[in-house]
């Protein structure tokens, strides 16, 4: 007991000589360009005459955001695709078409209908785009649902330029020509050069007149969906305060215009900022939080709303304007009606046909990969497997679950390939947990939880690649310390390590204790020279040398076998780190989904191990109350300035410990 009290002393000591570590902060310069300019036409809508001008016009805006590829209800597992009120799934674009069409025929005034970003990437819906069209944008087309328009969010970069034209170009060849595309916007996107004409594609902003109403659209993403916006190849994304302000400028040096509209791919906090630093305009629409607004939020002439995401809410917002060309003098609100997207609504059967026929196209691809086809319920569960939610904030049972995978997979493509010690996964790459009502997990479900990415410029495009190289143990100490400064999407959900950490030392000095999980009730600290075999996934590999530039204290150098630093052009090193089922043969490259997949069918043996129904201790915060901690650094403070003085009587030194070592005990105390 002894030695623990004064072990806890000795850190709490260490911690004390870390707060004059710097805290580093980035920042950024603001970007501008000239504005592309672009008018879309899109005529009179709906059945009623034109009106007069200064005659109030009512009308109902229908949107949703962040569908990320759920086209059909979800969980896959408890979705029962005959009849009503049968299942508990949410969600579904036959649903979705439904309400629309239900709400355009009974409305009797005109109904505008938007998508607010993230549109794609988070099902294996997503895999379809670049090898065939993307249904999400086939459903929005006026062929179909005849959106009035939509916006890009971060994800729809997932691929960068060259996977975003496959998406964009194979669609357009699908629906016959642009005439037939929905309306694309992105105000604050710079082709820097444009080398697959995405500009052909997407519009910086638009225009159109409903019933006498001249309104201008635009759109912009906000700074938190940039900053997770890293592989961007020919293009990069404009200030989106500053291009609001401009694109607000020139909608309003058109004498005609009446109403302004922002489809906002920032979160709804941000939007307040917006409509603060940005007046004129009269209604962002909100998305990329995943967050639901219960009413609108007024800011200044401003009406801000939200309406969460993947499906789950069609937002109905119904306004009257006054088109007396004054434009940024705000709307009148008639009512705010968030739609529950569930089992009770009847699909309608144009979509889910579509639906259809795209997902048959995406299960023959799976199958040539020798996967089950989407609906194959490949295991269980008897308790279901938590999620945390889309923003990440700590340990997660899912994340124990993808890590355990991950590592699992990469430790089991060659026998003769090194034990793999410890696994990282971001949080931000996983999008739920899995709790079907069913107990069931389909392949589609199983996707689902880390669907994302792809190779950056080249593909293949159907999910971020598992990767394998080694790092010193320092590293990985500096590497989970990072995670605990960035937080949010970049928190690692870990397998292999455990973790003590407190929220009050400063950046790089949070870790109390780090030790190698040898997952058979033993532990041991990690050593700083040693090297050890880690996996993570290709997005995270690729960041690790742009996270040491940014910030040079979380510096990590990624090594080989032998400990030598691994080439610093990814083109030449990712060849040499990737994981694949066939020694060298990057052909076949394992997918982050697909080590989940093969995990829970293989290894799991399709009965998910009850331990996943709650996070696992790994990372755990040493819990120290702020009274005792500064009662410790007023201590250690008192020690280090008593001992650099030069007539320190021991007598001195022996009365300091002994209150240092009382002050411990109490406060250790307190803990039992």
């Amino acid at each position: 007991m002894k030695r623990t009290k004064i072990t806890a002393l000795i850190v709490s000591t260490l911690f004390i000589l870390a707060l004059t570590a710097p805290i580093i902060t980035s920042t950024s310069g603001t970007l501008s360009s000239g504005i592309l300019i672009a008018a879309y036409n899109q005529g009179t809508q709906g059945d009623n005459p034109m009106q007069s001008k200064n005659a109030a016009v009512n009308m109902t805006i229908l949107f949703h955001s962040d569908l990320h590829s759920e086209l059909l209800p979800w969980p896959l597992a408890d979705y029962n695709a005959t009849g009503t009120g049968d299942d508990p799934t949410v969600g579904g674009m036959a649903r979705i078409a439904t309400k629309i069409n239900d709400i355009r025929g009974s409305a009797g005034e005109p109904v505008l209908v938007f998508e607010v970003g993230d549109f794609l990437m988070g099902t294996p819906f997503s895999f379809a785009g670049p090898i065939q069209a993307s249904p999400e944008l086939h459903l929005m087309s006026p062929g179909f649902l005849n959106y009035t328009a939509i916006c890009l969010g971060n994800h729809e970069f997932d691929y960068s330029d060259h996977g975003l034209f496959l998406i964009l170009n194979n669609t357009n060849s699908t629906l016959g020509g642009l005439a037939n595309m929905p309306l694309i916007l992105c105000s604050n996107l710079n082709l820097t050069n444009d080398v697959y004409n995405l500009g052909a594609f997407i519009k910086p902003n638009a225009t159109m007149t409903v019933n006498g109403v001249k309104i201008g659209l635009f759109s912009v993403i906000g700074y938190g969906a940039i900053a997770t916006m890293f592989f961007t190849g020919h293009y990069n994304i404009l200030d989106p305060i500053e291009t609001a302000r401009q694109q607000v400028a020139y909608l309003k040096s058109d004498p005609d215009i009446d109403l302004i509209i922002c489809l906002s791919h920032s979160g709804w906090e941000s939007d307040v900022v917006l409509a603060q630093q940005v007046p004129g305009i009269d209604l962002i629409l909100s998305g990329h939080d995943h967050e639901l607004t219960p009413t609108p939020i007024i800011v200044g002439n401003t009406t801000i709303a939200d309406a969460l995401a993947l499906g789950e809410y069609l937002g109905k917002l119904e306004i009257t304007v006054n088109p007396d060309n004054n434009p940024g003098k705000g709307v009148t609100v008639r009512s705010w009606t968030p739609i529950h997207i569930n089992d009770t609504i009847q699909e309608y059967a144009p979509v889910a046909g579509l639906i259809g026929i795209y997902r048959a196209g995406i299960d023959a691809t799976l199958g040539d990969m020798g996967i089950p086809a989407t609906g194959t319920v490949i295991a269980n569960t008897t308790t279901g497997v938590p999620g945390a939610g889309y923003v990440p904030g700590g340990e997660t049972p899912i994340g124990d679950l993808v890590a355990d995978a991950i590592r699992w997979q990469a430790n089991n493509v060659s026998a003769g390939d090194p034990y793999v010690d410890f696994a990282f996964v971001p949080s931000g790459v996983i999008r739920h947990g899995l709790e079907p009502a069913s107990r069931n997990i389909t392949l589609y479900d199983a996707v689902s939880v880390v669907p994302l990415g792809g190779v950056p410029y080249q593909g293949p495009y159907y999910g971020w690649l598992l990767t394998s190289f080694y790092l010193l143990g320092s590293d990985v100490k500096k590497a989970m310390e990072f995670a605990l400064y960035a937080g949010g999407d970049y928190f690692m959900q870990i397998s292999g390590l455990r973790v003590t950490y407190t929220t009050l030392g400063p950046p790089g000095s949070r870790i109390v204790s780090i030790e190698q999980d040898f997952q058979n009730g033993t532990y041991a600290p990690i050593d700083d020279s040693k090297l050890y075999r880690v996996c993570i996934n290709l997005e995270g590999a690729l960041l690790i040398p742009e996270i040491g530039k940014l910030y040079p204290m979380f510096a990590v150098t990624m090594r080989n076998q032998t400990g030598h630093p691994l080439p610093t052009d990814p083109s030449e090193y990712v060849p040499l780190i990737l994981v694949t089922l066939v020694q060298g043969d990057p052909d076949t490259a394992v997918p982050e989904w697909l080590g989940l997949v093969r995990y829970l069918m293989i290894d799991q043996r399709g009965e998910v191990d009850p331990a996943y129904n709650a996070s696992q201790n790994r990372i755990t915060v040493w819990e120290v109350e702020p009274l005792d901690y500064f009662m410790l650094v007023g201590l250690g403070q008192l020690l280090a300035g008593q001992q650099s003085s030069s007539n320190l009587m021991f007598g001195g030194v022996a009365v300091l410990l002994l209150i240092a070592i009382v002050g411990a005990a109490v406060i250790l105390g307190k803990r039992t």
